[in-house]
């Protein structure tokens, strides 16, 4: 696996490789241009540097070893060609989206977009000598923060897979959200079946035009699509969204006069696409936990497991789990999220570009006790954190 972080200075991206350094057994790297005698970078050679301005995440004496690359080229090439990308390794310096985009094609890379308040990052650099707001915001501009220039970080941070906004003050703060996200779980470079069908299945939802809400589901048999539903109202007539449901377009809530209602479910799209003798023994997924009339045809069609992603109505779930999901042997279970973090909530990331945000704040404790004039109680960014 390699994690390549993103970001504006002072967010964090290095005290984020050094918890996953000591923590997490990662390589730490580094993509900068790198001075040769004949002024020309050579490929062929490789520099390893200890740098004494980055301490390891335990605070002991103790120093990062961190490779450095002249270029995003090269870290890709030296990875693939001597097998390290079986390793796991960080790397941050990563200076245009072009760099980011060429080694997002490598299945063992994970975009980690590193993010924190201004305020938050100038408080950092407060620590590291930068006077005042002023200054600091003319030095985000002049490393092309949100200018549009090549190396401006933020449109690399909309490719990410997953954006950490880092408000946390100590360093244990960070560690405890980064651990709890499993950056290092395999499902987030390659995610599981239930994952990919959950996903498609948010997909088709975006089909859907009906006016209360989106719904998409999945039919799959041996892990294979066997079709795709998505609510709306029927073939030929006007589109919920132009009025087609006058139901759906009135005050009506949630679950309320489904009998005037003129939008097909997703499940009844898919189970109706599929047909009985597709549907015997199928997986089915939806974005949501299938209603009462739904999960009748569902049980009819001999669906064998239902996953769905969020609950429909608590209450009313566990009522048709019971009463028809269990009476007649279907296995149902709600689709396991990649942890979250910090309380941050969330799940896996659609794709590039669809990333998942997590936040890693500051806790009670932490915001009572923060005493900015003093470099230990404040993330230990270098000046160099770029």
């Amino acid at each position: 696996m390699l994690i390549v972080l993103v970001g504006p200075a002072y967010a964090g991206k290095r005290a984020v490789a050094r918890i996953l350094a000591s923590d997490r057994g990662f390589q730490c790297a580094e993509v900068v241009p790198i001075p040769e005698p004949n002024g020309q970078p050579d490929p062929s050679t490789r520099i390893t540097r200890t740098n004494e301005s980055i301490k390891s995440a335990s605070r002991t004496n103790d120093q990062d070893e961190i490779v450095q690359f002249a270029t995003a080229a090269e870290l890709e090439d030296y990875v693939m060609s001597h097998n390290r990308w079986r390793e796991h390794w960080v790397v941050w310096g990563v200076a245009t989206v072009h760099d980011l985009a060429k080694l997002q094609k490598r299945p063992f890379v994970l975009a980690v977009a590193v993010d924190a308040p201004v305020l938050a990052r100038f408080q950092r650099a407060q620590v590291n000598g930068v006077a005042d707001l002023a200054q600091f915001l003319a030095l985000d501009q002049d490393r092309g923060y949100m200018t549009g220039s090549a190396s401006d970080p933020y449109p690399m941070m909309a490719l990410a897979d997953v954006t950490i906004i880092n408000n946390a003050s100590t360093l244990d703060a960070l560690r405890a959200t980064i651990l709890d996200l499993q950056l290092d779980d395999p499902e987030r470079l390659r995610p599981s079946w239930d994952t990919y069908f959950i996903t498609l299945a948010h997909l088709a939802a975006r089909r859907s035009n009906c006016m209360k809400k989106r719904v998409g589901c999945i039919v799959t048999y041996d892990n294979r699509v066997v079709s795709t539903g998505y609510n709306g109202t029927p073939r030929g007539l006007a589109n919920c969204s132009s009025g087609g449901c006058a139901r759906c377009n009135g005050n009506a809530r949630a679950g309320v006069a489904l009998d005037a209602c003129l939008c097909l479910h997703a499940e009844e799209n898919a189970l109706l696409e599929a047909g009985m003798r597709a549907t015997s023994g199928a997986t089915l997924y939806c974005t949501m936990f299938p209603c009462l009339g739904c999960a009748k045809k569902i049980v009819q069609a001999k669906v064998a497991t239902v996953v769905y992603a969020a609950p429909y109505a608590p209450a009313d779930d566990k009522r048709v789990a019971e009463m028809l999901f269990g009476a007649a042997g279907i296995v149902v279970r709600q689709h396991a999220l990649v942890a979250a973090g910090g309380g941050g909530g969330g799940a896996l990331a659609p794709g590039r570009g669809g990333n998942v945000v997590y936040s890693a704040r500051t806790s009670a404790t932490d915001r009572s006790g923060g005493d900015l004039s003093r470099p230990d109680s404040v993330l230990p960014f270098d000046a160099m954190d770029q």
